[in-house]
This record gives structure tokens, C-alpha cells and sequence, in this order.
């Protein structure tokens, strides 16, 4: 499908919105959206999602492939009244930092009923497509209104939370943090693009340059800040984030799908809040509360009983032993 905005004179009123946030933005330019998907491990694929989304703006991060990429923001308004589909339009060029990554905030009324896409210039594949709706999250994954603090509806659970190392002792913090998680279904699940974070400032999204963070059906999956055993204290990480830290004392692990549906979040908490706060263990879940519900609750977790790798207790990626 070919485009044949050339300057910023024909773009849409969503371009003019980026264009005027963007100092980067570039014109919308003529180009080909015609993906091949014949092939989906030809390359990696870049990545879309929504990190805050309220009634008047959206936070989009926008994951290339590489670092200092330069990605292609493609946009699409889904209009039920006609029949014709309509064109994909260049948007934006948006260039990415050193770690591959760009956050753009857009006005939500002007992108309403848009699906937007990403590609990094002049790779084939493109990100899923994110429709933008009129509903509204605040933060990731939590459903807007006067929520108390640390309340939330229930997520959907296919994927929950199972063990959190938030304090380690044989590895520094920014090394040795990881949590478990479990996959409460009997198909795989990929979780890349997915989001991770807290209630706080901490947001990212979970990343593989496009190859898939899969948890396998009934099984676990570990992700953590190092992925080398040598140093992070003998734990075996299957994928890496970046931008989260777990607090060593009251925090949250959120994860949502890229369009910000709420899976799982444990809010866990102090010892006067009835949670244990263990240095050098982890908190695991008791292995018969293995929902989305029952991880909600304090009285559902533990201090890890069992030494680990390089002597910290836990059992990150196999079933959780009996709590004491």
C-alpha cells in the first residue's frame, strides 16, 4: 500500500499533533507499508506500547531493534462508517536512544479510533497493531476513577506473579533483583512487549529485539536486571528489563498486555502490613494459591526456605518449595 503524503501540508491532523511535539519529527513522507509476514523470524520486530493513558494524553514507548534506531510511525483512522478500508499513513520518524527506545506523548482525542504501528527504516517487519480506545488507565493496567491507593480490579491472570527477589545478598541490587512468573494456561505465552511496572515512575517494556520472552503452558519463566549467572548470584534469567527496580521495602509488579490490560499485579509490602521482608530470600507464593487472585493477599507468601546458586534462597524457575 503506498502513501502518498509528501509534506506535512497533506498530512492528517494526528501528524500535525506529532509534528509539533516532535523536534525530531520529520514530514510525512511517501512510502511502502506492505509488511512480510511469509517469513516472521526473517528479523526482528519492533515494538509498541502504552505506558500512561488518561483522558487527555497518551505515553507511547516506541522499542526498535537497535540501538539509535530510527523508527517509522505509522497510523491508520478505523472509521465503522465506511466500508473501505482506509491507507496506512506515515506519521512520524521518531529516532530512538542508545538503548533502542523512544517515549512520546500524544494528545488521546486527536489519535481516537487510530491503530498505530511501528518499523524500524528500511526492516520489513512491523510491530502488532495498537488500537487507541476511549478507555483510560491510570497507571499501566489500572482502570481510571478514585481507586484507593494500592487498589486495583483483578487482572486477568494468565500470567501471575509467583516469587520476587527484591533484597539479595550475594549480588548487588542492580545485579542480583529477579521475580518468577507462571503461566497459569496450557498454551505458550509470549510476554515481549508486554508491560512491566510499578504504581510509582517505573515503566518499561519487557524486550527481545523482536525474538519472544515465551512462558512455557503450566511453567515458569525468571526475569531479572543481569542475565550472567557469574554475576548476579547463580540465578538462572531467562530475559532482561531495564528502567525497574524492586524496592526493598513496599513496591508493586504489574504486568499488562501493550494495550495496558491489567494481567497481574502484587502490591507487596511492610511487616506491619502483614508481608514478610526477607534480605538474601526471596518472596515466594505457596504453591496451592498458584491466581491472579489469591497472590493479591500477604497471608499467600513467604520467605524461600531453600538456598540458591550462590547461597541466597529462592527457586527461581521451578516449583516453589513448602513455606515453613
Amino acid at each position: 500500500m503506498t502513501l502518498h503524503s509528501n509534506s506535512l501540508n497533506h498530512c492528517t491532523a494526528p501528524a500535525r499533533f506529532l509534528a509539533a511535539f516532535l523536534l525530531c519529527a520529520l514530514p510525512c513522507s511517501a512510502g511502502n507499508l506492505a509488511p512480510d509476514r511469509s517469513d516472521p523470524g526473517a528479523s526482528p520486530r519492533a515494538r509498541l506500547g502504552i505506558l500512561t493513558q488518561d483522558s487527555g494524553a497518551i505515553t507511547l514507548l516506541l522499542c526498535g531493534t537497535q540501538p539509535s534506531q530510527v523508527l517509522r510511525l505509522y497510523g491508520r483512522l478505523d472509521d465503522p462508517r465506511v466500508q473501505v478500508e482506509a491507507p496506512w499513513e506515515t506519521l512520524a520518524l521518531v529516532p530512538t536512544d542508545g538503548t533502542g527506545q523512544a517515549r512520546l506523548s500524544l494528545p488521546k482525542a486527536a489519535f481516537l479510533g487510530w491503530t498505530l504501528r511501528v518499523r524500524g527504516v528500511g526492516v520489513s517487519n512491523t510491530s502488532l497493531d495498537l488500537p487507541i480506545t476511549q478507555q483510560v488507565w491510570t497507571p499501566p493496567g489500572v482502570l481510571g476513577g478514585d481507586l484507593p491507593d494500592r487498589e486495583r480490579p483483578r487482572g486477568s491472570g494468565e500470567i501471575i506473579v509467583t516469587e520476587i527477589m527484591k533484597d539479595p545478598l550475594q549480588a548487588s541490587d542492580s545485579q542480583g533483583e529477579w521475580f518468577e512468573v507462571f503461566n497459569t494456561t496450557n498454551g505458550a505465552i509470549d510476554i515481549e512487549g508486554w508491560i512491566l511496572a510499578d504504581q510509582g515512575s517505573d515503566m518499561t517494556l519487557l524486550d527481545n529485539a523482536g525474538f519472544g520472552i515465551v512462558v512455557p503452558p503450566r511453567g515458569y519463566l525468571v526475569l531479572g536486571r543481569e542475565i550472567d549467572p557469574n554475576f548476579n548470584g547463580g540465578v538462572p534469567v531467562d530475559a532482561v528489563w531495564s528502567s525497574f527496580v524492586l524496592a526493598n521495602g513496599a513496591d508493586e509488579v504489574l504486568l499488562a498486555r501493550p494495550n495496558g490490560a491489567q494481567v497481574d499485579l502484587v502490591a507487596y509490602g511492610l511487616v506491619s502490613e502483614g508481608w514478610v521482608d526477607p534480605v538474601g530470600a526471596s518472596l515466594q507464593l505457596q504453591t496451592h494459591r498458584l491466581s491472579a487472585n489469591w497472590n493479591d493477599s500477604a497471608e499467600h507468601w513467604c520467605e524461600a526456605p531453600s538456598p540458591w546458586g550462590a547461597g541466597d534462597k529462592g527457586s527461581p524457575g521451578v516449583l516453589n518449595p513448602l513455606c515453613p
